[in-house]
Order: C-alpha cells, then structure tokens, then sequence
C-alpha cells in the first residue's frame, strides 16, 4: 500500500513513465489469455466489456475486479458501427448507458470507475449520428457524469500534466508486436507521458494482437517497473484529479458541456 500511495503522489507530480492497459469489447481471450498474463505478472488493468459479455460470465469478471482491475463502462461499443455511426439518437444511448452503469454497480458495487469510448481501427475516431449525419462531437452530460475519465479513441500520448481527463488519449493495439509496443514507450522515457494502449482481441478475434507478441510486451513492462509505474485507468484518474492545481480536471473548456469524443 505505501509503495502505490508513493506512485500516486508520483503520478500527481508528474514524475512517473504511466502505462494503462485497456482491454475493448468484453473477448472471450480477455478472460482466456490476458487475465492469467496480468495475474502472473503482477500487473492491473482496465476492462471496457459490454454489458452481454459481463453477464455471459459474471463471477468471472468479479474475480478481475477483486484483484483490482478496473471493470469500466463502455456504453457506445454495442451502438457504433464499423463506419462510426451512432445509430440511435443520444437520448436513447445515454438511457442505455444509465443502465449499463447500474449494472456495473450491482455486480461490483459502488465505486470510480471510468469510461471507455469505442477504437474505430482503420478510421477516424469520429461519431456521426444516423439520423442527422452530423458529428456528434458531444454526448449528453448524464453520460460524463457517469464516470471519473474518459478514455476516447483520439489517438495519442497523454501530458500527465496537463491532461484533460474528460478527454484522454490512447494508442490502438491492434495487430501490432511486442517491439512496436516498447519502442512507443521507449520513446517517452523523457519526459512525463500517461500512454493508454487499448487492445481489442488478444490471440483471437477480429483486430487480435499474436499472444506471444502480448505477453512478451506485459512482461517488458513487469520488468522494468523501476522506471514506469503500470496501473488501471480509473487509478491514474483519480490521482491526477486530486493535484491541488486541478489542471489534469474532467471536462475544460467545450469539453465541459458534455462527453466528448475527438
């Protein structure tokens, strides 16, 4: 506990290399694959499942929980096509997000958790409204209001200083390999850098990452815990959220008025 309230305080300073691991979709190989690599290394992460699969093997995704990953809400994944059209009203979206959200809390309790917004691979990471055609740059505030961070699909590194945690940014992991990966991360060892990396399948599924490939990247990290510190989303979040300067704040600016996703 003293060493995780270290990092925190670390965090909060700026003074750490942060990894976040996030996992899309709710893959059977997120349960198969990737939970006994994290537990065998020693590292957490977060989990975007939806809803089906949360119910699909419920005391399952608890186990994850206890062990302290982060289970997130991921309420747009089962309304966002390939294309990135939302395709209902966002009235309709944030009503089934209320829901999701309750379900969350009554298979894990309540607690912070963040939001995960879909990685369209191969595009923009845009939403646009199957009714109007438009952007939908801006989802309605009950949804923001749902989580402590919100994860988009703007692709990017995030300034842990200065990083809007309504709007944080990832690096899709798709179809990639382990030296890729570290070579991402190698790249920001100096100077402060929260690197989200959102993998969707791991070993199968459309968009998987090899397995090897993953576990060699997992173990990579593990390995060099001396000079980065690898925690779940919703962990990160909230320390950067309690920085007395409030610069790393959810929502600034346009961002404010509603869920944004770049």
């Amino acid at each position: 506990m003293a060493d995780r309230q270290e990092s925190a305080e670390q965090l909060a300073q700026g003074r750490r290399l942060i990894v976040t691991l996030c996992y899309d979709g709710g893959s059977p190989s997120h349960l198969e694959t990737v939970a006994p690599c994290l537990e065998a290394l020693g590292l957490r992460a977060t989990f975007y499942a939806s809803s089906t699969a949360l119910l699909d093997d419920p005391e399952r995704w608890r186990a994850l929980a206890r062990d302290g990953h982060e289970i997130g809400l991921a309420p747009l994944h089962d309304w966002v096509g390939d294309d990135g059209v939302l395709e209902a009203p966002p009235e309709a979206v944030a009503a089934c997000a209320e829901d999701d959200a309750e379900l969350l809390r009554e298979l894990f309790g309540e607690q912070p958790r963040t939001i995960g917004l879909p990685i369209l691979v191969g595009g923009p990471p845009r939403l646009r409204s199957a009714r109007s055609g438009k952007i939908a740059d801006e989802l309605p505030e009950t949804i923001r209001a749902l989580g402590c961070g919100v994860r988009t699909g703007l692709e990017g590194s995030n300034d842990p200083l200065r990083v809007d945690l309504g709007r944080i940014r990832c690096l899709p992991a798709v179809e990639g390999d382990s030296a890729s990966l570290v070579a991402t991360v190698e790249a920001h060892r100096d100077r402060p850098a929260w690197l989200v990396f959102a993998f969707l399948g791991v070993g199968s599924g459309e968009d998987a990452i090899d397995a090897v490939e993953h576990a060699s990247f997992c173990l990579w990290l593990a390995e060099n815990r001396n000079a980065l510190t690898v925690l779940p989303l919703r962990d990160v979040c909230l320390a950067l959220a309690s920085r007395p300067s409030g610069t790393a704040a959810v929502g600034r600016g346009r961002a404010k008025r509603g869920v944004v996703h770049p």
